[in-house]
């Protein structure tokens, strides 16, 4: 009878545990199930990769897009950054030594070697030569317009005005055997002046390479760099500091405006101040200043703003999305941003990619499905805003090895994108820029299919884990909508594999 009473009371209890266990195993069930269906993302890169713009096609791809709020506040960060690159233009062009209405002379190497030939003395320098004879005529009708270009340089429709007579067609950014040499010697004894830096697998420069080297990165010593120099200093002294132009005014009120970048205070701007912004990007010496914006920092919506300034400035104006993907403000903050797509919820935090910045990525690392690492291939030949001498490359190979290779990420997937794949080719194709000049290891052809293949081989070898993570390489054009779109839906698909295969699922 007591066993029978004490059988019942444990069956009864044991009944209750089971169904105690059964509605706890029902609700983490449902947690994990909630869990299993989130994807973390970390975006992460050196400043100035795309970021920011990545994360604003997710919004517009797969979230809400922008609201009238947003869009208003992107029109004060657009008229900022219109503000910052005119003041930009302004000092460097007393940096480089630029004089104002100064246009490129064509094919400078024929014209000089002809003229030395028929009248300079064989002795002569055609540096000299160039520099004695050459004067320019300065333009003094800024507010007649040329046509406008980008950054492959000075294309204008009227011709310079020099007193040698007209030239040939095609810029020739030669430099005489002299300064070659020169210039050879400087970059060898930065070879041997090789130095190593804690933490990183490539030593700081300007000029890259495979292997690290300090030398600095190749500096404006054509004829057309050394014209304008000597131009510049002619026309001082011709018309005086204080004989200012029409042109020199338009600077001048450009300079005394008080927007500075990342300052989002008043932005109301003057006519006189869009009057003085639209002559001056207008000036054919500010073109090739800004032909010339890898020597200095510039944001690379400069064009992009400036080519519209008449419709950015009419009344009513609300920024497309197009504008939006092009503004640039420093992130200086951690954000979250949630998308679903599908049945997904993607988290994905962005943090700013300045050095300063860095420290914060930090409380971030834990349990994330994968990395979106990015870094813009176009910077090849552009230095870090940090500290102006260490190339954005070598800074993004640096900054890459250190995450990839992380004991913490050792099996955590990689997503590479290799943004700014337009600018590149308007580098290589437009420009004639030379990948070798700044990375000696680049032994291919100068193109731009031949780039993609260097700098993603490049960033995948920095993987010292292949057999236990996988590096997945996508090209990114970052500020156009169908080529994004293509490549996040393919990457959204290997993230779902990814998250199906971490939880025993796939």
């Amino acid at each position: 009878m007591g066993n029978l009473c004490t059988t019942t009371t444990d069956s009864t209890e044991h009944k209750l545990r089971r169904r105690g266990t059964s509605q706890i195993d029902k609700q983490l069930q449902s947690e994990r199930k909630s869990l299993d269906k989130v994807i973390k993302l970390l975006l992460l890169g050196p400043g100035d990769s795309g970021k920011s713009t990545i994360l604003k096609q997710f919004c517009i791809l797969y979230g809400p897009g922008f609201s009238d709020h947003d869009r208003s506040a992107f029109h004060t960060v657009i008229i900022v950054n219109i503000v910052s690159c005119a003041k930009t233009l302004v000092s460097q062009m007393k940096a480089l030594e630029i004089p104002y209405g100064f246009e490129p002379p064509k094919d400078v190497a024929s014209v000089v070697s002809n003229c030395v030939g028929n009248g300079g003395g064989g002795d002569n320098n055609p540096l000299d030569w160039i520099k004695d004879n050459l004067t320019l005529k300065t333009r003094r009708n800024p507010a007649n317009k040329l046509s406008k270009h980008g950054a492959s340089g000075g294309d204008g429709s009227q011709d310079s005005e020099l007193d040698s007579g007209s030239l040939h067609e095609n810029i020739a950014e030669e430099v005489s055997e002299e300064e070659m040499a020169d210039q050879e010697e400087e970059n060898k004894e930065g070879d041997e002046a090789e130095t190593h830096q804690e933490k990183t697998i490539f030593s700081g420069s300007r000029k890259g390479s495979g292997k690290g080297c300090d030398s600095e990165q190749p500096k404006e010593t054509s004829l057309t760099a050394i014209l304008a120099q000597k131009l510049y200093h002619e026309q001082m002294q011709r018309e005086g500091i204080h004989d200012a132009n029409e042109i020199d005014k338009y600077a001048r009120i450009v300079q005394d405006m008080q927007i500075e970048f990342g300052y989002l205070g008043n932005t109301e701007i003057k006519p006189e101040e869009i009057e003085a912004i639209q002559n001056l990007w207008n000036d054919s010496g500010v073109q090739y200043c800004y032909s010339r914006a890898n020597e200095f920092q510039l944001i690379e919506s400069c064009g992009y703003f400036l080519d519209n300034l008449d419709r950015i400035f009419t009344p009513g104006y609300i920024p497309t999305d197009a504008d939006i993907l092009r503004c640039r403000i420093m992130t200086s903050t951690i954000t979250e941003s949630r998308f679903k797509i599908e049945q997904f919820e993607y988290r994905i935090y962005d943090v700013g990619g300045q050095r300063s910045e860095r420290k914060k990525w930090a409380p971030y690392f834990d349990d994330v499905t994968a990395i979106i690492f990015v870094a813009a291939i176009s910077a090849f030949d552009q230095v870090c805003f940090e500290d102006n001498q260490t190339n954005r490359i070598v800074e993004a190979w640096n900054v890459f090895s250190s995450i990839c290779n992380h004991p913490m990420f050792k099996k955590t997937a990689m997503l590479l994108f290799l943004n700014k794949t337009d600018l590149l080719k308007a580098k290589l194709e437009r420009n004639g820029t030379r990948i070798a000049d700044y990375f000696p290891d680049f032994e291919m052809s100068n193109d731009y299919k031949s780039a993609c293949a260097y700098f993603s081989t490049k960033f995948e070898e920095l993987n010292k884990y292949p057999n236990e993570k996988h590096v997945y390489t996508y090209f990114m054009w970052a500020t156009d909508h169908e080529q994004t779109r293509n490549v996040l839906d393919a990457v959204t698909t290997v993230l779902v594999n990814l998250l199906l295969k971490s939880v025993n699922l796939e």
